[in-house]
């Protein structure tokens, strides 16, 4: 799963440090919301790969409770959103 900070985010914001300097066994939750819906918990996720140089800045985490949400109606709905920057096929 990729995330992408706001325009302002660099390296030395306060929650770019504090993501970048967890601890081992610091757990980190993921909530997701649709729109005009409460927050959804869908689970604990580990950074894999940060990008500091891209803009905005990025990184790739892990869902380590993909298994045990991947049968859930809300988990299928996140998946059925189309991905940033995924191309449009033509009829």
């Amino acid at each position: 799963m990729s995330w992408f900070g706001g325009s302002r985010m660099h390296v030395d914001t306060p929650v770019i440090k504090r993501l970048c300097s967890l601890r081992k066994g610091t757990e980190v939750l993921l909530f997701v919301r649709f729109e005009g819906e409460s927050y959804t918990c869908l689970g604990r996720i580990k950074p894999n790969f940060w990008s500091f140089n891209s803009v905005p800045i990025s990184c790739v985490w892990t869902l380590l409770d993909h298994e045990a949400l991947s049968g859930t109606p809300y988990f299928k709905r996140v998946l059925a959103l189309p991905h940033k920057g995924k191309s449009k096929q033509k009829n």
